[in-house]
């Protein structure tokens, strides 16, 4: 079966914003690929399997997913996880509330530390 370009650039973009990134070089790089090459992989030029490994064994997203949009996203996860930090889950929890920014770390911060 082969890999729709197209529709795995677009599931790059997910688990590129997934994992809360919005830098394409940045990505790109995490991964080891040349970044003028990964934004073409996201307009759905491919990706060569190299770099399709290293976001699977790095970020732990199902190959069957990630090549084809088949099964779950990532490998034991029904859903998609982003990456967790205090500022992710302040931005989440904003809401239209404004709170200073130093009371929504300690109360984020000390939140997450219960888990």
């Amino acid at each position: 079966m082969a890999t729709d370009k197209k529709a795995l650039g677009l599931r790059l973009k997910e688990i590129r914003e997934d994992l809360g990134e919005t830098s394409k070089r940045k990505f790109a790089i995490s991964i080891k690929a040349d970044p003028s090459y990964y934004t073409k992989a996201e307009k759905g030029e491919g990706l060569s399997d190299e770099y399709l490994d290293v976001i699977i064994q790095k970020y732990g997203y199902n190959k069957q997913w990630l090549w084809f949009g088949e099964g779950i996203k990532k490998n034991g996860v029904e859903t998609p996880n982003k990456i967790r930090t205090p500022d992710n889950l302040i931005n989440d929890a904003n809401a239209g509330i404004q709170f200073n920014h130093k009371i929504k770390r300690v109360y984020v911060e000390s939140f997450t530390s219960l888990y």
